[in-house]
Formats: structure tokens, C-alpha cells, sequence
């Protein structure tokens, strides 16, 4: 379990630097795409993952406005890894094992992994295009890599001025990582022809972060309310 260790502890390193290395990044787009080959394999692998024509009509539409260099690969899943991966190091978003399945996996690269009780909840086009779009959004941006590269500086050596608590650092660089990706989608469902408020409808069904519940308090997800006031906003900025 030494990748969930690191993705623990390198919060520190990513409140040491600051909000200006939420962008950096250690990854070409070409050793991205070499990263999601192989860990999309062992997820296909691990996840029973399989080809779905709904999300191939989906991802095909909202690819053909995408112009970034990667190549994209949708994938449904009906049932959860029993064993820890590697590929969980570079899985966006960083907390997908504790969230029940209500968000899609993306992998560096463009692999994406569209869980099937969550295309149940998502039976018009227009949502389960929201949920693929902001999938791509994590993608284009590069966050998976991003994530993997607050890892991997903190694991060449200690730094100083640590955060007293290590979770809380990292989740609020991937909170803004989820914000930047519900931007992206939004104006990606409307370039397409989609409904971009598909996405409000998604986040509305998610649960709130709480310390008891489905959620943990250390989220990768900000709560929804935020989410959807953001994306009203970007919605409004387009017109």
C-alpha cells in the first residue's frame, strides 16, 4: 500500500510550495500517454472493464472538440478492484476508492473508466456526457500526472515548513483540480451540443463530504453547492 502512503503524506510537499506548484509537472504528454497504457491495461484487468456504445457515442462526440494531443479510451466497469494498484498513484480523482463509484476514473493519458452504477443514474445523453466530459477535463488539464508529480517530489527528499496535516494539503490542490475540470466540461457539453447544466444535475446527486458517511472529510471533491455556483458562473461567461 506504499502508493496510498504517498498520496497521504505528499500533501506536505504540496503546501510547502505554495498554489504555484499546483501546475507543475514532471510528465511529457508522451510519457503520459506510455503511463495509460499500461495502467489502463491492469485496470481493464482488475475491473472486468469493458467497451459500452453509449459511452463510445458520447466520447466520440465531445473528442471531436478536443484538440490536446492524447488519445482517449472509455471503458465500463461493473465491479471494483479487490487489490490495490499501481495505477491508483495516477488515478484522478486521487480519492476514487473511498467514493463509492459516483465519479469517473481518469487516467493519464486519456484512458477512462465510467462506472456502470453510475451511467444507471445517468440514463439521458446529456448526463452521462457531463460525467465523461469532466473526465476529459481531468485529462486535457493533466492533473493525474500533476497529482503523481506532488508524489514524486516529496518522495526525492524531506522538505521544509511541512503542513501540520498532510491530508488536507494535497485534497486542496485536487479540490481546485475539480473545479478547473467542471470549467472544462461545462464549456466542452456546450461546444458539443450538449446541455452543459447536465453537469449541475450530476454534482446535485452526489453526496455531501461528511466524517461518518460515503465521504471523507479530506475530499478530492469539494462540496456541490460550491461546484455548481462555479459552473453557473462559467455557464453565464459564455453567453
Amino acid at each position: 500500500m506504499r502508493s496510498i502512503v504517498l498520496l497521504l503524506t505528499a500533501a506536505a510537499a504540496a503546501s510547502a510550495q505554495g498554489s504555484a506548484s499546483q501546475g507543475v509537472n514532471f510528465y511529457s504528454v508522451a510519457q503520459e500517454r506510455d503511463l495509460g497504457q499500461r495502467f489502463a491495461k491492469d485496470l481493464v484487468n482488475a475491473l472486468q472493464a469493458h467497451l459500452d456504445p453509449r459511452i463510445e457515442v458520447v466520447g466520440t462526440s465531445l473528442l471531436a472538440h478536443v484538440r490536446d494531443g492524447h488519445e482517449f479510451s472509455f471503458f465500463a466497469f461493473d465491479t471494483r478492484a479487490n487489490e490495490p494498484l499501481a495505477a491508483e498513484i495516477f488515478a484522478f480523482p486521487a480519492d476514487w476508492r473511498t467514493l463509492r463509484l459516483e465519479e469517473a476514473i481518469a487516467l493519464p493519458g486519456g484512458g477512462i473508466f465510467v462506472p456502470r452504477i453510475l451511467m444507471e443514474r445517468a440514463p439521458a445523453y446529456d448526463e452521462l456526457a457531463a460525467i465523461v466530459a469532466h473526465a476529459i477535463g481531468h485529462v486535457v488539464l493533466r492533473h493525474p500526472t500533476q497529482m503523481a508529480t506532488q508524489i514524486a517530489l516529496l518522495d526525492n527528499g524531506p522538505m521544509p515548513n511541512i503542513a501540520p496535516n498532510p491530508v488536507s494539503g494535497l485534497m486542496e490542490f485536487a479540490q481546485a483540480w475539480e473545479f478547473a475540470a467542471d470549467r472544462y466540461a461545462a464549456r466542452l457539453l456546450k461546444d458539443t451540443g450538449f446541455d452543459p447544466r447536465a453537469l449541475e444535475r450530476y454534482i446535485q446527486s452526489l453526496p455531501e463530504p461528511d466524517a461518518g458517511g460515503r465521504r471523507p472529510v479530506f475530499s478530492a471533491h469539494p462540496p456541490p453547492r460550491p461546484r455548481i455556483d462555479a459552473i453557473e458562473k462559467a455557464i453565464a461567461d459564455f453567453r
